[in-house]
C-alpha cells in the first residue's frame, strides 16, 4: 500500500514511537508500506522537526528524514485545484494524487471531503486497522 504521511503524523511518531503514527512510521521504515513523497514535504518534515521545542538532535532529525527520502517513491505534484484552509496542506493531497497514494493524518479536518478530489485519507489508526 502506498501512503504520504502528512507531517503531524511524524512529528507524533517521532515523539510517542508506541502510538498508532510511529507503528505506521515503523512500516514504513520496514518496507510493509511504500511511502510516496515530494520534496516540499521533505522539507516541512525537517523544518517541523528541527523546532526548539521539540529538543530532537539535529543528526537524527535529519538521519530519519534522510532515510525516508531514499526509500519513499518520489513524485511531483501539480497545484492543488481547490484550496484548503491551509494552503501548505495542499501539497499533502496533491502527493498523494500523484503517487496513488492514500494520505494518513492525524487531522482530518484539515482536509473537508469535498476538497479531496478522490483521494482516500485515514487517519494512522486506521491505516493500522487496515493493514491487519
Amino acid at each position: 500500500m502506498r501512503i504520504v504521511l502528512d507531517t503531524n503524523v511524524v512529528v507524533s511518531a517521532v515523539l510517542t514511537p508506541m502510538g498508532p503514527p510511529g507503528q505506521v512510521l515503523d512500516l514504513v521504515l520496514s518496507g510493509e508500506l511504500s511511502l510516496v513523497i515530494e520534496p516540499r514535504i521533505a522539507y516541512e518534515y525537517r523544518e517541523v522537526l528541527l523546532r526548539p521545542r521539540f529538543q530532537l538532535a539535529a543528526d537524527h532529525v535529519h538521519q530519519l528524514i534522510d532515510v525516508l527520502e531514499e526509500i519513499a517513491t518520489p513524485v511531483t505534484a501539480v497545484p492543488w485545484p481547490s484550496a484548503l484552509d491551509d494552503a501548505s496542506d495542499e501539497i499533502f493531497l496533491a502527493t498523494a494524487l500523484a503517487g496513488s497514494a492514500v494520505l494518513v493524518t492525524g487531522n482530518m479536518a484539515d482536509f473537508p471531503v469535498t476538497k479531496r478530489h478522490g483521494v482516500t485519507i485515514w487517519t494512522p489508526r486506521e491505516c493500522l486497522e487496515r493493514m491487519r
